[in-house]
């Protein structure tokens, strides 16, 4: 018992001159068994390899560094956290990007029908300018195209509704109607005079380009205008026998006709 009193002790005043206190007051029990073993045992136990007993009682000089330098992060945590960082690194993780919502059609949008117009305008006016005037923040338009190249110039089409029908895996899909339609005509000069002339292209002389251009620009005007007429005509006509077409057109609520015609001057121009 006194010898285990005296091991633990030794192990505990380990600051000082530690072989120097020691050896110069032994405890009785290392004394006494000075015949039966080495004087080495008579020795306490160094501080890096305590007995059994300093072990249990309190922690050796290299245990109690270790646990006091490295608490936050235990021995083999190292190549554990390097492997998931490794794992983590080459994970590849998709992003996927959702369809926007379709705009909701108003009442009013509902019951518009087609919608065919045409812009004239000289060059620089606004033409393009006006039709986003129509079309941006609209309550009444759900989906506005892209620019395409047409006949008479570049055309626009507009929705103010939506076709919903199912395709062949029966998936509900919405398409827009594309009712409204706008016709941007080919620009003309600002020298040109547009007035409507009282004589026919083939009186026109040399001197008078002016007038000469703007009676073409019109001439055109009419032949883009009359066009869906004259087809209406031809289907409409008595000695023409009954067809889907007329049926169609009976029974739909619009006509290929335009709409209306804006005509677009330049500042400080008055037509007479």
């Amino acid at each position: 018992m006194d010898s285990s009193v005296s091991s633990s002790a030794s192990t505990h005043t380990i600051h000082g001159n530690f072989l120097d206190s020691h050896a110069e007051q032994p405890s009785a029990s290392a004394s006494g068994s000075v015949a039966n073993s080495p004087p080495s045992s008579a020795l306490p136990s160094p501080p890096d390899s305590p007995s059994s007993d300093s072990v249990s009682s309190f922690p050796s000089v290299s245990s109690s560094f270790f646990f006091s330098s490295a608490a936050a992060s235990p021995p083999h945590s190292q190549p554990h956290s390097d492997h998931l960082r490794e794992l983590t690194e080459g994970l590849i993780i998709p992003s996927l990007t959702l369809p926007a919502a379709l705009r909701r059609p108003t009442a009013y949008g509902k019951t518009i029908g087609d919608l065919r117009l045409l812009i004239l305008g000289n060059q620089g006016v606004g033409k393009t300018f006006l039709t986003g005037l129509l079309l941006e923040d609209n309550e009444a338009i759900v989906e506005v195209g892209n620019w395409e190249e047409a006949e008479h110039g570049k055309v626009l089409y507009a929705s103010t509704d939506w076709i919903e029908h199912r395709d062949a895996h029966g998936l509900e899909k919405y398409e827009p109607t594309r009712n409204i339609e706008i016709i941007e005509l080919p620009e003309y000069h600002n020298s040109t005079d547009v007035r409507l002339p009282t004589w026919s292209l083939s009186d026109a002389t040399s001197d008078s380009v002016s007038v000469y251009q703007g009676a073409e620009l019109v001439s055109n005007i009419q032949s883009i205008i009359q066009s869906p007429f004259q087809a209406l005509s031809e289907v409409l006509h008595p000695d023409k026998p009954p067809s889907p077409l007329v049926a169609s057109l009976l029974s739909s609520s619009s006509t290929p006709l335009f709409t209306a015609m804006i005509f677009l001057l330049p500042s400080g121009t008055f037509m007479i």
